[in-house]
This record gives C-alpha cells, structure tokens and sequence, in this order.
C-alpha cells in the first residue's frame, strides 16, 4: 500500500505574532522574578548590615557602661579635642582674613580664575570627551 505523501503546512495566520507575543510575556515575567529577587537580596543584604553596625554599637555602649572611667576619659578626650578643633579654624580664620587684608586686587584675581575655568569648561566642550586607548582598540578589532 502506499502512502500519499503529504506536504508542510503552512501556519495559521498570525501564529508568529502569537508567539512572540508569549515569548515576550514569559521573559517580562522572569525579568520581574529576577528584579524582585535582587530588590530583596539588595533589602536583606542592607538590613543585615544594619543589625551588624548596631550590634557592634551596642556592645560598645555596653563595654562603656560597665567602665565608670571609660565614659569621663572619652568626655575628657572630646574635650580636647574640641578645643584643638577651635584653635585650627582660629588659625585658618586668621590666615584667610590676612590674605584677604592685603589683597587688594581680590576682584581681579576671582576675575582671572572665572576666566581660566570658562576657558577650560570651552576647551572641554570643544575638543569633546576624551577617548581611552582601550575603547579605540575594541573599535579596531570590530
């Protein structure tokens, strides 16, 4: 007996743009799994970090509390430390308003810095984006 031979079928009409219609559907679908997933790693990942630092903090706190000498000595050492602080910008304050004492010029000299950087703002718009020597040799080898 002999079979009649049969021949391809072509699809219904509109079948690709069923499919590719499904396609794009499921991949939407498991791009938004994955953005999910990561906003949650991303959040636990944070928050693990967080219980960490403030674990650390209150074990220093606690360390402090049990030693009555530890919290005067760290008040102490603060104050010091502000004082220093004071007396560095007392120095600064000082060096800047001599500076600005005995200049008289100061326009011309802010003059000449508001030339230099329009100049160098000009020159990057000019000459463009600097190109790296990597990037010109991905483009050679293309």
């Amino acid at each position: 007996m002999i079979t009649p031979q049969k021949t391809m079928l072509s699809p219904a009409p509109g079948f690709t743009a069923r499919v590719m219609t499904r396609i794009e559907t499921y991949e939407r679908a498991r791009a938004r799994q994955r953005a999910l997933l990561g906003a949650l790693l991303l959040v636990l990942a944070a928050l693990v970090v967080v219980a960490l630092g403030a674990l650390s903090l209150a074990w220093w706190v606690f360390a402090l509390a049990a030693q009555a000498d530890g919290v005067t000595s760290i008040v102490i050492a603060l104050a010091a430390a502000l004082d220093n602080a004071r007396i560095v910008l007392d120095v600064f304050w000082n060096a800047g308003m001599t500076v600005a004492r005995n200049v008289h010029d100061a326009v011309w000299i802010a003059y000449a810095l508001l030339a230099v950087t329009l100049t160098m703002v000009w020159a990057r718009v000019a000459i463009g984006a600097p190109r790296f020597a990597s990037i010109q040799l991905r483009e050679e080898k293309l």
